[in-house]
């Protein structure tokens, strides 16, 4: 998203859909390729419950499985 309101638009329903209800999101402004965008980020969890949870919320961006 390019901004934390529109993240925080986006991540509503993922919580209903992975079930985010347990985690707590965090809102991380990033320049890529020079343009200003918001990362919603989650956990920390273990590496597998984040493959369920990107699964989960239908998220095939590769920062999704990104570790770390």
């Amino acid at each position: 998203q390019s901004s934390e309101a529109g993240a925080r638009e986006a991540c509503r329903p993922l919580k209903v859909r992975a079930d985010l209800g347990q985690l707590s999101p965090v809102y991380e402004t990033v320049q890529v390729e020079g343009r200003v965008l918001t990362r919603l980020k989650v956990g920390p969890i273990p590496a597998e419950q984040a493959a369920d949870l990107c699964r989960a919320a239908q998220v095939s961006d590769p920062w999704c499985r990104r570790a770390g």
